[in-house]
């Protein structure tokens, strides 16, 4: 190549259009690797709240079909609290 060549605004043109569509390429590339990671991750967020929401579904059903037993039982134990009447002063 001349240097003359080298000097021609076309060429710069040209460099400076092959900059740019080098430019764009690559943020279509990473925009391609960024939405592919955000679709992953929010397919991944919606799997954990299912999964979750089974969970606790079958934890309730679990707990649905125990019978309810109402035991009442009268204490052995004396109440530790028992209240008393306390008699009090007037102040002076």
């Amino acid at each position: 190549m001349s240097l003359s060549l080298l000097r021609s605004p076309e060429l710069h043109r040209g460099a400076v259009c092959l900059a740019a569509i080098g430019a764009l390429i690559l943020l279509m590339v990473f925009y391609s690797v960024v939405s592919g990671a955000v679709r992953r991750a929010d397919a991944q967020r919606r799997a954990e709240v299912q999964l979750q929401a089974a969970a606790r579904a079958a934890a309730d059903a679990r707990f649905a079909a125990r019978p309810v037993f109402i035991i009442q039982s009268q204490s052995r134990t004396p109440p530790r609290y028992v209240p008393r009447a306390v008699a009090f002063r007037t102040a002076n």
